[in-house]
């Protein structure tokens, strides 16, 4: 998707509902939690994010993640729904740490932006993210803040390379 900017190295897209057992135990169109984890995602190319649940995607536990670039952490739109983004990183992303539909979460992520300012969109579920900027005080706009959304969101400047780099490898287990 080089010239569109569209998607990213993860794009998923759930357009037609099978009904399975897998999720209920009955017969159900619900799908079974799909993971996304301990992954390094380098979002280049003009790419969207590094996870696009695009066009109906649904049931993705993307956790443990460090995403390099791109313009977004959680999207969830299209159709997409109960999505979750846990505990990831997302490096130099542009002005979005996440933006989801009506039942999506965005919680405990560390979200490190180019610029200064950061939207958590439309996840209902938004607590304990630490959103980085450059000066340490960007402004963070939630969509769910009147109704009690971001709750233990906090703004910092950016980490230090070492700090940086100590973080991804917590994320991604590595020693």
């Amino acid at each position: 998707m080089r010239e569109s900017g569209d998607h990213g190295p993860i794009n998923s897209w759930d357009r037609v509902p099978y009904i399975t057992t897998v999720a209920t135990g009955k017969p159900s169109v619900v799908p079974k939690w799909r993971h996304i984890h301990h992954n390094l995602f380098f979002a280049v190319y003009n790419s969207q994010e590094a996870v696009d649940n695009d066009d109906g995607s649904s049931h993705y536990n993307t956790t443990d993640n460090v995403q390099i670039y791109g313009d977004d952490g959680l999207k969830s739109d299209f159709g997409g729904d109960f999505n979750r983004h846990l505990r990831n990183t997302y490096v130099l992303i542009g002005s979005h740490c996440g933006g989801g539909s009506a039942n999506d979460e965005l919680s405990a992520n560390d979200c490190i932006l180019r610029s200064n300012r950061s939207s958590l969109g439309g996840a209902p579920v938004c607590a304990g993210n630490t959103v980085y900027s450059k000066g340490g005080g960007g402004a963070v706009d939630c969509e769910q803040q009147a109704q009690g959304g971001c709750t233990g969101t906090v703004t910092k400047p950016w980490p230090s390379d070492e700090e940086l780099v100590a973080m991804a490898k917590a994320r991604l287990l590595w020693n």
